[in-house]
């Protein structure tokens, strides 16, 4: 068992590498593109997790609300009451049917006080006991409830009301049931007609993120992360071994570069990052020398 859970965590770790390999292979335009990919992936599938929880949730609610009230309709008739305290088949038969043919419920069931079906939409399971063991509530404490349990047509979402008479003494019940079955469908059809806007939305975030990428790569000069470093080293380096003292101004005349030179001919003693943003005349005298500066146009 050890070894096993050793043998896994090596291939993880290898895996990992392998992609954190091939990830460093790619260009710095290519990495921050994959990069957007992956975050939203994942945000989009996070998303629409939530979304599918919260419809199911909601769906659910629903229908059971939907399949409490027409259990709680139906218990109530008067013809259904009398037909049930004659124990009348056929007559509890022609109440119901009209009704199932409307309703969008899976199945709509009607017993007597012990729980015996007297309406099934299978005859054969008339006569046998509701199955489930939820029933005790609505033919021992006359609640009227949604559960959810699995019967002789599988899992279902049910709405049970007690059926009472005059007197309220409860002589049936009525249960009125979706089964799981169909609520997935009716969800898949809910989520279905979320998977276009969410793709469409996934392609834009794509688009962006490879705008964004070329923009970076414009900005870098085409250049990737270790090419741009070392050309700033070699420009560092060069800009420190000219013999003449330079310094570099931008267009509101701050210093953005000033050599070693420059600040021993200007008897600076500050490095050169606490001289950087200083501002200084367009042209300067000191010591009888011109010190020229390099004018750096900035575009805004």
């Amino acid at each position: 068992m050890q070894e096993n859970t050793v043998i896994k965590y090596l291939n993880t770790n290898m895996f990992i590498r392998e992609i954190t390999r091939w990830f460093a292979r790619r260009s710095f335009q290519n990495r921050i593109f994959l990069l957007f990919l992956f975050t939203s992936t994942i945000v989009m599938l996070a998303i629409t997790w939530y979304l599918t929880d919260i419809t199911k949730e909601r769906l659910h609610y629903q229908v059971g609300q939907r399949a409490l009230i027409q259990a709680m309709q139906i218990s109530a008739m008067p013809e259904l009451v009398e037909a049930v305290e004659a124990h009348d088949l056929s007559r509890i038969k022609a109440l119901i049917d009209p009704m199932r043919s409307f309703s969008d419920a899976t199945y709509i069931t009607v017993g007597n006080e012990k729980g015996q079906r007297l309406y099934h939409v299978n005859p054969d399971e008339i006569g046998k006991y509701m199955e489930g063991g939820d029933s005790d509530d609505a033919l021992y404490n006359a609640k009227s409830y949604v559960s959810v349990r699995k019967g002789s047509l599988g899992s279902s979402l049910r709405g049970k009301s007690p059926i009472q008479d005059s007197t309220g003494k409860v002589i049936g019940i009525v249960s009125v049931g979706y089964t799981l079955e169909q609520l997935e469908s009716w969800l898949n059809l809910q989520i279905s007609s979320l998977l276009f806007p969410m793709a469409l939305l996934l392609l834009v975030l794509l688009y962006c993120a490879r705008r964004f990428s070329l923009h970076i790569k414009k900005q870098m000069l085409n250049m990737e992360p270790q090419q741009l470093s070392q050309l700033l080293i070699q420009q560092s380096v060069l800009f420190e071994s000219v013999f003449e003292g330079l310094i570099a101004i931008d267009s509101h005349h701050r210093i953005t570069a000033i050599n070693q030179t420059a600040r021993r001919l200007l008897n600076l003693s500050q490095p050169e990052s606490e001289l950087i943003g200083y501002a200084i005349p367009p042209c300067r005298v000191a010591g009888g020398l011109l010190l020229r500066c390099a004018a750096k146009k900035q575009k805004r």
